[in-house]
């Protein structure tokens, strides 16, 4: 078995060393303000909230793993081939 750390901001605190995988989730800008506009956050904070995480493509680039949340894209079949290449991976 295997276990899963949901943690947004591991390579903000530099804690990708601490993961034996990483898996990353990436969605586009206009998704992400649109998400949190339905949270009341506004679209001035939602890009200053932004600004302070770390590029998407560091972030990739770094990642074991990367599902594409972008709706068009299902994040359910992603899920289940890094499962499986995660269970293949263990024997």
């Amino acid at each position: 078995g295997y276990v899963i750390h949901e943690a947004a901001l591991i390579f903000e605190s530099k804690l990708q060393n601490n993961f034996d995988k990483i898996i990353t989730v990436v969605s586009p800008m206009v998704l992400r303000l649109e998400r949190l506009a339905g949270k009341g956050i506004g679209n001035d904070e939602a890009k200053r909230r932004m600004k302070m995480q770390t590029d998407d493509l560091y972030k990739t680039k770094l990642s074991n793993f990367v599902i594409f949340n972008d709706e068009r894209s299902s994040v359910l079949e992603q899920i289940i081939h890094i499962h499986k290449s995660i269970i293949n991976e263990m024997g």
